[in-house]
């Protein structure tokens, strides 16, 4: 297929809250108690241990479904809904208050998959159309076409890669104003989630494989097929794969070799929609669609809490960081477990 793109639509903001340069003041810099920040930093370590956390919900943070989240340091959270927009939020200092700052209304469909930096936010939707928007106007600079709904996208400096229910993988040059560079065919059934990491790309189908390609050469370096269900998602680091599939399961792979280091059985009660890990933190985060979010031991595969009513509907998506877990759902709420709610130095070690 060929590229795609239309002129650049500004599209105006919906309902805008306040512009998003008005973001609150930040207090003047004070000497930094460091004892205290390693003290509060190790009670972190054991709050996630244990489970001690406050968990905070904002319902009917859009009037429908919620399938994409992302947030950063700069407390900043973006999410995608079947309202075919997109919402941006200012995060309290505290974690304990959410802002709306814009809602995006670019797309003719659900918004599934969302990427944002500093300058750009990159949207995905069920109108088979990506959408690369400009934040500090907050209108669409491209417009990019897939042939069925796109589920997923990842972009790095260099690359835009995109996902479809169509079976395949786009390839856009950032660097060339979203020149399309190539595709890559390989899977059977809808790419349900990517992940990127330098030339090196990860894709997750509904045909029970996962690839792993480069994008230099632009072939495919392994195909993991030991899953017995469609795979709904996946992380990806560099060097480790952790996966989740409709087989219940998370696997943990070693990307070098292709092979499956662990796997957890039974992992949640029905499928695993969304996991994400961090090996620095020996944390493996997974929420489903049996309403759950668990935390896991990277190294081990060993449940260290699971957590029940945090949703009362399918989770979709979540990212976490080392101070809490934000996660978005079908019953249309934004959730934030904080593990850091009365540790506020500890946030200093982000």
């Amino acid at each position: 297929m060929s590229s795609s793109s239309y002129p650049p639509q500004p599209q105006p903001l919906a309902r805008n809250v306040q512009h998003l340069h008005s973001l609150p003041a930040r207090r003047q810099s004070k000497p930094v108690d460091w004892r205290g920040v390693y003290a509060e930093h190790h009670q972190l370590l054991a709050n996630w241990r244990e489970g001690r956390c406050r968990v905070d919900r904002w319902e009917s943070a859009h009037p429908e479904s919620i399938y994409c989240v992302q947030f950063g340091r700069d407390n900043r959270v973006y999410t995608g809904s079947r309202d075919h927009t997109v919402r941006l939020w200012h995060l309290s200092e505290t974690g304990s208050q959410i802002t709306q700052l814009a809602t995006l209304a670019g797309h003719t469909g659900s918004v599934l998959t969302l990427q944002a930096d500093d300058t750009t936010l990159v949207t995905g939707s069920s109108d088979a159309t990506v959408c690369v928007w400009d934040l500090a106007t907050c209108t669409v600079r491209r417009r990019l076409q897939h042939a069925d709904a796109v589920l997923s996208l990842r972009f790095s400096d260099k690359w835009l890669v995109t996902a479809s229910k169509d079976r395949m993988l786009h390839v856009w040059r950032r660097d060339c104003d979203y020149a399309h560079a190539f595709a890559l065919p390989g899977h059977a059934v809808a790419i349900n989630a990517i992940s990127l990491h330098g030339d090196m790309l990860v894709s997750a189908s509904g045909d029970r494989t996962i690839k792993l390609w480069d994008l230099g050469s632009r072939t495919c370096v392994h195909t993991l097929d030991e899953h017995t269900r469609g795979v709904a998602t996946l992380d990806f680091d560099g060097v480790h794969i952790v996966s989740g599939s409709s087989d219940r399961s998370i696997r943990i792979w070693n990307a070098l070799t292709g092979v499956c280091e662990r796997t957890i059985a039974n992992a949640h009660a029905d499928l695993v929609r969304t996991v994400a890990f961090s090996r620095a933190m020996d944390v493996v985060v997974s929420g489903s669609y049996d309403e759950t979010i668990k935390v896991w031991s990277f190294s081990t595969g060993a449940l260290i809490h699971k957590f029940r009513n945090v949703h009362t509907s399918r989770v979709f998506k979540l990212m976490f960081d080392r101070t809490r877990i934000v996660s978005c759902s079908h019953d249309r709420s934004v959730s934030i477990i904080d593990f850091a709610a009365d540790l506020p130095r500890a946030r200093l070690l982000l």
